[in-house]
């Protein structure tokens, strides 16, 4: 009788530690749960990385990719984007030309007048130069330079008493050395020294040329 309710007792010792340790499973199993539920009701559910395919998110992780992350508070698509953007697109002159600001420029070292030096540069699908800022005057007066020259056409010209530039751009940033009569000198050249001047356009000076990188 003795040994039967020690069995009994040992069973039910066993039932309720194991019970005990379930419960205790559980436990942690809700604690574990808990964080990622809060964290899916402030951030909402998880979504797919775009259409992007899985190849592309493998070769990503084993190259060891780093991708810059969206600020806390920008549009999720901006994220998405990551992943499905095509590659930088990296600027192109042909050979011979310097890019500079996203342009292409050309150093002829041939003496033309004016309107045949513009003429020369349409054959290149170019026009003669415009200027838009100090930097690129700058970077314009080095190419002279490193041709040995000391002068050169640009695309500025005179017409309907305002100065423009031949590829249509806005003449809105002026370096003026020296102002002649515009009715005699109606074509603007650089001068490697100081700033640029007016000439007459039947004048041959060697020239640049300008055109949107590929």
């Amino acid at each position: 009788m003795k040994v039967l309710s020690i069995s009994v007792l040992l069973c039910v010792a066993l039932t309720l530690r194991e019970a005990a340790g379930q419960q205790q499973a559980v436990a942690v199993e809700q604690l574990s749960i808990v964080p990622v539920l809060e964290e899916a009701k402030e951030t909402g559910p998880l979504k797919p990385l775009g259409d992007a395919p899985m190849e592309t998110i493998v070769e990503l992780v084993e190259n060891k990719v780093e991708l810059a992350l969206p600020e806390e508070g920008e549009a999720e698509a901006d994220a998405l984007a990551l992943v499905q953007a095509p590659a930088i697109r990296f600027l192109h002159c042909p050979d011979g030309w310097y890019l500079h600001q996203s342009r292409c420029f050309l150093f002829v070292n041939s003496y033309l007048p004016w309107h045949n030096a513009e003429e020369h540069c349409n054959t290149l699908h170019a026009n003669l130069a415009s200027v838009q800022n100090p930097r690129q005057y700058r970077f314009l007066q080095q190419l002279t330079t490193m041709a040995n020259r000391h002068s050169a056409w640009i695309g500025g010209f005179y017409l309907q008493d305002r100065w423009l530039w031949i590829d249509r751009v806005g003449f809105y940033y002026e370096n003026w050395y020296t102002h002649l009569d515009v009715d005699r000198n109606a074509c603007i050249h650089l001068r490697t020294s100081v700033g640029w001047s007016n000439a007459h356009c039947g004048t041959g000076l060697p020239f640049i040329c300008v055109k949107m990188s590929c």
